[in-house]
């Protein structure tokens, strides 16, 4: 039996006996070079000149949420500038790159997980190159 109190007046609400189902994940194209945290868990980026990448609606306060941007050139080597304030990791400086990853025409796939922790601090972690 799931129970949920009504706290529209204060107070904390709890859930009981609740059952936690798969998280629904979306894939959709990057536009505009926004990266917005509530429309997809998964972006496609498909490079055909230089961007420059923004964020918007990061979660709130006190809650969490990674995606997946994946990037591809067609047509030349292209800079991907990724938002500012992106803390990156250490393990792949080079792929980062001071904030600019250069993306070749090599039929490969590069992927990349940011991560927001809802105190407006924006995490990437690079996760490797698939050809």
């Amino acid at each position: 039996n799931n129970t949920f109190s009504d706290q529209s007046t204060g107070g904390t609400a709890r859930l009981i006996n609740a059952t936690m189902t798969g998280e629904r994940r979306v894939r959709a194209p990057l536009d505009n070079n926004i990266i917005d945290f509530d429309e997809a868990n998964y972006f496609t980026l498909s490079l055909t000149g230089p961007v420059s990448l923004i964020t918007q609606n990061l979660p709130d306060n006190g809650y969490f949420k990674s995606i997946i941007v994946r990037v591809s050139s067609n047509g030349g080597t292209f800079d991907v500038t990724w938002p500012a304030g992106l803390k990156f990791d250490d393990a792949n400086s080079g792929f980062w790159n001071n904030g600019i990853s250069s993306i070749p025409d090599d039929s490969a796939e590069y992927f990349v997980e940011l991560l927001a922790d809802g105190d407006a601090d924006l995490y990437g972690r690079y996760l490797g190159k698939f050809a």
